[in-house]
């Protein structure tokens, strides 16, 4: 299963989630969190570990940022 196939799915979510994740954008993720609200509260395991997903973006940022 393609990642892109997910778009118009009800799991449309889990794309935007894994896009912010490897490019280490937190901006973006931050903006999934309000876009999709609705998908990301539904998650608990992604709301109760919402400042750890946090801190893993910025240290993937931080890497891409070393290696440009």
């Amino acid at each position: 299963m393609q990642i892109k196939s997910l778009l118009g799915t009800k799991v449309e979510w889990i794309y935007y989630v894994l896009q912010a994740f490897n490019a280490g954008d937190l901006v973006r993720y931050k903006k999934f969190c309000s876009v999709h609200k609705a998908a990301h509260v539904s998650q608990p395991a992604l709301v109760e570990n919402d400042k750890k997903l946090s801190e893993k973006i910025n240290d993937l940022c931080l890497m891409e940022i070393i290696f440009r």
